[in-house]
């Protein structure tokens, strides 16, 4: 899991510190008066920048209520509402549900009677465990409203639905060191309407995984799943899940592992004490998930996935070669380490979403406070969705982060961005570490980020197309496990890659330079920019293509030490 993250102080510390102030200007340095920051220039910015710097929020919204999730509603800027997920509370209604729509033969339960019924609505049983014993091809178990005692690691039938009356009003409780739920192979198991939790606050032991499916078929819909060990894993086979709510495991919130496929609609996880969702050498598509306040990530994907079994394309996009994962809706606040993790052999489409508040700001043991991390080999494209060029920014939000708003680094690492707006990440916007590339960096908005807008360290390349917003990078310090590194320029090039491109951008208000190359290649062509406190910086041997004086700034006298090129 730390791999990827361990790279960091290499890239940063050894390939791209910021140099000494003999070297290159600190953002306090004063060469000349700065412009005030509403004068007219000569090639002032673009209106469109102007007017989108002062609209777009700057700060991931947020909901009254924790069963909420800012979800963006339209094609404006700022067109979000809070739309709830997770389980309904709704109650099915006074008595026990219609019995026509479900399964047949039908039994019930009901809690707090003395065992000796005969599951019927009339003389329901009073346990799972005597309605198991009693009638045991019973397809459909209802139960009552209240809190109904589970037997300890109780196996399921081949093929079982269990409904409550609504996630508020029915609760299974496990024994406090029992096993929940456990699903055998080729079992197809359905629930609906209920709790299912572990009693008390204490760390659950090991053992108790509410929910347990190896090889199955598993279908929720409006279940809520609380504390436990892990609160759901599935090994193998299938899950559909809609409305589901999943609150304080103390392992995994939702972990599929060894070539499970899941699909996950309308779903909440959240205050788990170590990962929200976790899938692992497994599929999943989501569509509308808050994940929050988890103590470590909010969603990670690892291990290589099979790509020969999954979806094919995402989101009605016309089928291409390789499986994929599917995350559409995903509003990932409030972890600890990571909003998002992808490292291994995935393929993750990540379209409208939101990466934001990640809190971790030391960087011990690995951690770190980064919206979306990239690892090696994993390939990722977060996509705004958006149709107009106008609504750049508006699609999807990586804001606020502890550290850098979207890093990727290692071997075959990739990471598209589009229609983003990248704001408030006090370690950086974008950051690509060695061997990592991004494709493309287009119709996005980089604003109020410390440290850097874009950084490019090297060995990585970068498109970075028609960013009409590089703007107001302030100076920041990226803290790492070996130390930490000051600087504050709207674009960072160090040693990148020939195919790296800056093409048609606009980058302003810089609290040092608008653009610094250190012995790099690429092509620049039609960018343009103003009020940086310094325009373009150039050191080493750089070869690059293109106009290199239309990002404007002051001109530094400051001396350049030679060795900067040898030693970044």
């Amino acid at each position: 899991m730390t791999r990827a993250l361990a790279l960091l102080p290499l890239l940063l510390l050894g390939a791209c510190s910021s140099p000494s102030p003999a070297a290159v200007p600190d953002a306090s340095t004063v060469d000349a008066p700065a412009p005030a920051a509403d004068a007219p220039a000569a090639d002032a910015p673009l209106v469109f920048i102007r007017r989108a710097l002062a609209s777009r929020t700057r700060s991931a919204p947020t909901c009254p209520s924790p069963d909420e999730a800012p979800l963006r509603t339209g094609a404006s800027p700022d067109a979000f509402a809070c739309v709830r997920l997770g389980a309904s509370p709704d109650v099915l209604g006074p008595d026990w549900p219609d019995a026509a729509a479900l399964p047949a033969p039908v039994r019930y339960i009901r809690s707090g009677i003395a065992p000796g019924g005969d599951g019927t609505p009339d003389r329901p049983f009073s346990s799972l465990a005597e309605a198991r014993a009693s009638a045991p091809t019973a397809r459909t178990l209802v139960f009552s409203r209240g809190d109904h005692p589970l037997a300890p690691s109780l196996a399921l039938p081949a093929e079982l639905t269990l409904v409550g009356a609504g996630a508020t009003a029915t609760t299974l409780t496990l024994s406090p060191d029992g096993a929940g739920l456990v699903v055998r192979a080729s079992a197809r198991f359905s629930a609906a309407s209920l709790t299912l939790r572990h009693p008390g606050d204490s760390p659950a032991p090991e053992a108790s995984i509410l929910l347990d499916a190896t090889d199955a078929s598993v279908t929720l819909r409006d279940v809520a799943l609380d504390h436990g060990h892990d609160a759901l894993r599935l090994t193998g086979g299938t899950l559909s899940a809609t409305r589901l709510t999943v609150r304080r495991a103390a392992r995994y919130g939702v972990h599929l592992r060894a070539g499970a496929s899941a699909t996950l609609d309308d779903v909440i996880i959240r205050d788990g004490a170590q990962q929200g969702l976790r899938v692992e050498a497994a599929h999943v598509q989501l569509t509308r998930g808050l994940v929050t306040a988890n103590a470590r990530h909010g969603v990670v994907l690892l291990g290589d996935a099979d790509l020969t079994d999954g979806r094919a394309s995402c989101f009605g996009a016309a089928p291409t070669a390789g499986a994929r994962d599917c995350l559409d809706g995903l509003v990932s606040h409030g972890n600890g380490v990571a909003g998002l993790y992808v490292e291994g052999r995935h393929t993750v489409e990540v379209r409208r979403a939101s990466l934001a508040n990640t809190r971790l700001a030391e960087v011990t043991s690995g951690q770190a406070g980064d919206g979306l991390v990239v690892g090696a080999g994993a390939t990722v494209t977060l996509d705004g969705d958006i149709t107009d060029p106008a609504l750049q920014g508006s699609g999807t939000l990586v804001a606020g982060n502890a550290r850098v708003g979207v890093l990727a680094q290692g071997l075959n690492a990739s990471v598209t961005l589009r229609g983003a707006l990248i704001a408030a990440n006090a370690g950086g916007g974008v950051l690509l570490g060695a061997n990592a590339s991004a494709p493309l960096i287009g119709e996005c908005l980089l604003v109020a980020n410390a440290f850097g807008g874009i950084v490019v360290t090297p060995g990585a390349s970068a498109g970075i197309v028609q960013c009409n917003g590089i703007a107001e990078t302030r100076a920041g310090t990226l803290l790492t496990s070996s130390g930490s590194v000051t600087m504050a320029d709207g674009v960072h090039l160090n040693r990148s890659r020939g195919d790296t491109q800056l093409v048609e951008n606009e980058v302003s208000v810089s609290e040092r330079f608008g653009l610094l190359v250190n012995a790099a290649r690429g092509t620049l062509f039609r960018n343009r920019g103003d009020q940086n406190l310094y325009g373009i910086g150039l050191y080493g041997a750089a070869d690059l293509i293109g106009d290199l004086e239309s990002i404007r700034g002051r001109e530094t006298t400051q001396p350049i030490a030679p060795a900067l090129a040898d030693n970044p």
